[in-house]
C-alpha cells in the first residue's frame, strides 16, 4: 500500500488530481489534518480492509512541522505491527534548500525516532538510511517501512500560478509581485480574478498543465 504525506489541502487536491486517473475510485484523499482519521485507517484493526480498499491514501497536512508529525504517528503504528510492506512519499516543498540537506535531515528524525524508548519500549527497529528509500524493519514482524522524501521546487503554490499565467498569457503585475514574495496570496489572487474564486478548480486544472513536469513524473513513478 501507498501512502503520501504532503503539507496541505492545496497539495492533497493537486495530487488527488493527478492519481485520478491510475487510481479512480480506489484511493482515499484525506484534504485536511485529521490524523486521528489516518491512524485509525492504518491501525492494526482496519489495516488488511483498507490496503484492499485502497492502494493510495493521500493525506495533506498543515504545514512542514505537522508532516513530521504525521510521518512519527505511522511509523509507530504500523511499523512491527503487520507483515506487509507500506510505501511512505513523504512530499514537501523545497523552499531553495538542497535535497541532500532535507533528506539528511529526515534521516536524523528517524533515527531518533526509532531510538524513543517511550515509542519502542522492547525491540529497537532497524533503519537503513540511502539516497532512494530509508527502510524500516522491526524484530517482531516481516513487515517494512519505505520511506521516501520528493520535493516540490520552490513551492507548489508558485508552480501552479506560474504555470497557469503562463498557459493564459497572463501579465497582472500584482500576481507576479505576489509569486515570490507570497505565493500562496499569488494562488488566491489568481483565482479570485480568473476563476471566480474557486481555489479548487485552479488547482485541479493546473495539474494538466503541469503532469510533464520532471517533479511530478517523478512522483507518479515512486507510486507503486
Amino acid at each position: 500500500m501507498n501512502v503520501i504525506i504532503c503539507e496541505g489541502k492545496n497539495d492533497a487536491c493537486f495530487l488527488n488530481e493527478i492519481m485520478k486517473e491510475r487510481f479512480n475510485l480506489r484511493m482515499h484523499t484525506i484534504y485536511y489534518h485529521e490524523l486521528e482519521k489516518l491512524q485509525e485507517m492504518l491501525g492494526t484493526n482496519c489495516y488488511n480492509f483498507v490496503k484492499t480498499k485502497y492502494p493510495l491514501i493521500i493525506y495533506g497536512d498543515g504545514g512542514k512541522a505537522n508532516i513530521i508529525i504525521a510521518l512519527r504517528r505511522i511509523v509507530v503504528e504500523t511499523l512491527g505491527k503487520n507483515n506487509d510492506e507500506l510505501y511512505i512519499i513523504l512530499i514537501r516543498d523545497d523552499d531553495g534548500a538542497p535535497y541532500e540537506v532535507l533528506n539528511t535531515n529526515l534521516c536524523i528524525e528517524l533515527q531518533s525516532l526509532l531510538r524513543d524508548r517511550s515509542k519502542f519500549i522492547v525491540h529497537i527497529p532497524n533503519i537503513e538510511c540511502n539516497d532512494d528509500f530509508f527502510i524500516l524493519t522491526h524484530p517482531r514482524s516481516r513487515g517494512i517501512l519505505k520511506i521516501k522524501l520528493k520535493t516540490v521546487p520552490s513551492n507548489l503554490e508558485k508552480q501552479i500560478a506560474k504555470k497557469t499565467m503562463e498557459f493564459k498569457g497572463l501579465t497582472d503585475s500584482k500576481i507576479l509581485e505576489q509569486l515570490d514574495n507570497d505565493p500562496h496570496k499569488a494562488l488566491e489572487l489568481l483565482a479570485n480574478k480568473y476563476y471566480s474564486g474557486d481555489e479548487n478548480r485552479l488547482i485541479r486544472e493546473s495539474s494538466i498543465l503541469l503532469k510533464d513536469e520532471t517533479w511530478v513524473n517523478e512522483i507518479n513513478r515512486l507510486v507503486n
